[in-house]
């Protein structure tokens, strides 16, 4: 799936979850090191590339609370408390997403 058909299914995802269109949606494309997997914060050479393949996220504010859903988990959005958001409040795979949001 090309990351524009990939966003557009995303936009579509979130408004269906949430009832109303996202603030942003952007898109991370995959990466390959071709040479230098875990020297590059020793100091040493890489050599990366971009994948045309990656993952897209489509974000808005939604209450006081975060949510957060994904297509490859299904069922309904993982929620927090985006007051009271520190490590350990979730668990699973939305820790990692939700890991990204700024603690109070």
């Amino acid at each position: 799936m090309s990351p524009g058909n990939l966003a557009d299914q995303v936009t579509r995802d979130y408004a269906a979850e949430f009832g109303e269109q996202p603030e942003g949606v952007r898109f991370a494309p995959g990466r390959v090191n071709l040479i230098g997997e875990h020297t590059d914060y020793n100091g040493g050479f890489v050599l990366p590339f971009a994948l045309s393949t990656g993952v897209a996220a489509a974000a808005g504010r939604h209450g006081a609370g975060i949510a957060v859903s994904s297509r490859q988990r299904g069922g309904r959005a993982v929620t927090a408390p985006g007051d009271r958001l520190v490590p350990g409040t979730v668990s699973g795979w939305a820790a990692y997403p939700l890991g990204m949001v700024p603690g109070r």
